[in-house]
């Protein structure tokens, strides 16, 4: 399902443009688990997901991020 939308966003970008010329550019990034990722305490942890949290924000407040996931 997740793949059906990515695919669709991006063939109604195409078929939705008339004007090339003022298209805008975004980027679509998808992060993945790593299985063998390290095990990290509970505190690290919330340190990483607050810092992870107030990025997001200053990226929406700076205009630079229009929609966030995650989408499962």
């Amino acid at each position: 399902m997740k793949y059906f939308i990515i695919i669709s966003l991006f063939v109604s970008t195409f078929i939705c443009a008339q004007d090339m010329d003022n298209m805008r550019e975004y980027y679509f990034v998808e992060l993945l688990r790593i299985p063998n990722r390290a095990v990290l305490d509970s505190t690290t942890i919330a340190n990483i997901q607050t810092a992870h949290l107030n990025n997001i924000d200053s990226l929406y407040k700076a205009g630079k991020l229009v929609l966030a996931g995650p989408w499962r």
